[in-house]
């Protein structure tokens, strides 16, 4: 059974931003024109289900940066949950 995973635009963001990347490191990371990714984030376009599985992936398996850290801490004193669990 194909099963069809979809992220909205403010999904994909987010994790870039998390990440700490560019939209064209982002693209490159992900074997996608930065185009692409831009119109994911502008919702002009969608993820297909592979690359949403690619960018959680890639979300999952990212060391945290300097930046991605800092924004972790801000969002837990907001409330919010971290993007990547501590194992």
């Amino acid at each position: 059974m194909n099963q069809t995973k979809t992220m909205t635009p403010s999904e994909i963001r987010n994790i870039r931003l998390r990440l700490g990347l560019t939209q064209t490191a982002f693209a490159r990371a992900l074997g996608v024109h930065p185009v692409t990714a831009s119109r994911w984030e502008c919702n002009r376009g969608q993820a297909s289900t592979s690359l949403v599985y690619a960018i959680l992936d890639l979300a999952k398996s990212a060391k945290p940066s300097i930046k991605e850290a800092r924004l972790a801490r801000k969002e837990a004193k907001r409330g919010m949950p971290p993007l990547v669990k501590k194992s």
